[in-house]
């Protein structure tokens, strides 16, 4: 597929969140005070775990965990929530920790598009979501996004929602692409390094996922303060084609700048994305993830690579059929 033709996934990301906020959760309610939260899920899909877990930190009064593994954590048991958001349905890794769940007695919620995890919500009557199909899940974070932080309000919980001016936003993507052509110039040939603070690590991890998979490009992400007690030491003598994209909240943040300003005393190429800081947090993670998800399919025109071919996870997803831990349904 083209570049352009898979661009399309990308421009109607306003369309596509407004239609998850007016999709009926199935099967609302249960418990309404938990003892915690286990957000579940790989790729596309695992990053809204991480988004959610940043929101907990001023939304949620109990603890949470991300996981991005065949397993749950031992503490995961009855009294817990555990949603699993996998926009095939069919992601091995998270069905696994769905019958885990189940077989410990926590309450088990979804979001997907259908597949396997589709069925065994409607079989056990679990609070489920379904999101629109025939994308890819990093194309669909709109929909996976909002659709669990739907799913989390079904269950009694008050996370925030994307605000009308943030769904507005996304439909301007002619800026979206002016911001996405400024990262991209000067970068083919180059490792993007993703530097942020711990608040803007899921939109540095989303960033580095975007490159690899539409621009087949490995990518690397470092997350400050803990980047000054370590990989800061790294770049004294620097080896390789990096160039440094530096998220920055606004031309206030002192930390961020630190970090740009030290790269370029060390003469790496940096470059700084000033996000705005008077979005909401939801509105900030979508609209640049929407910005950097473009750059990355310039990169990929760019480089002539086709951004919806992604032949290694499919190595990988194969593989998995030969071998993973058994899954024991439940």
């Amino acid at each position: 597929m083209s570049t352009q033709r898979f661009k399309r996934f990308y421009l109607d990301w306003r369309s596509l969140a407004e239609k998850t906020l007016a999709t009926e959760v199935e099967n609302p309610g249960g418990r309404k005070r938990y003892d915690g939260i286990a957000l579940t899920g790989m790729g596309g899909s695992g990053i809204i775990g991480d988004v959610i877990h940043v929101l907990a930190f001023e939304f949620s009064d109990v603890p949470t965990v991300v996981v991005k593994d065949f397993s749950l954590p031992k503490y995961v048991k009855d009294g817990w929530l555990v949603l699993a958001i996998s926009y095939s349905g069919n992601t091995k890794e998270t069905l696994s920790t769905v019958y885990e769940a189940l077989s410990r007695g926590c309450d088990v919620a979804g979001v997907s598009s259908g597949g396997k995890l589709a069925e065994i919500a409607r079989e056990k009557g679990l609070t489920y979501l379904q999101v629109e199909g025939g994308r890819v899940p990093r194309a669909s974070m709109p929909a996976l996004l909002v659709g669990a932080l739907r799913v989390l309000k079904a269950k009694g919980m008050d996370f925030p929602l994307p605000s009308p001016e943030g769904l507005a936003k996304l439909g301007n993507v002619g800026e979206a692409e002016a911001l996405a052509e400024n990262i991209v110039e000067g970068l083919a040939g180059r490792i993007p390094v993703f530097l942020s603070d711990v608040r803007h690590y899921p939109l540095a991890v989303r960033a580095k996922n975007e490159f690899n998979e539409n621009a087949k490009i490995p990518a690397k992400v470092e997350v400050l303060p803990e980047w000054g007690h370590n990989d800061i030491v790294g770049w004294e003598k620097w080896l390789g084609p990096f160039t440094a994209i530096v998220l920055e909240l606004g031309e206030g943040d002192k930390l961020m700048r630190f970090a740009a300003d030290y790269l370029r005393e060390v003469n790496v190429p940096v470059k700084e994305l000033v996000m705005s800081d008077s979005m909401p947090y939801v509105d900030r993670v979508l609209w640049y993830s929407l910005v950097l998800g473009l750059a990355s399919l310039k990169l990929a025109e760019i480089r002539g690579v086709d951004p919806g071919v992604t032949e290694s996870i499919s190595k990988y997803k194969a593989f998995l059929k030969s071998w993973s831990p058994a899954l024991k349904e439940s």
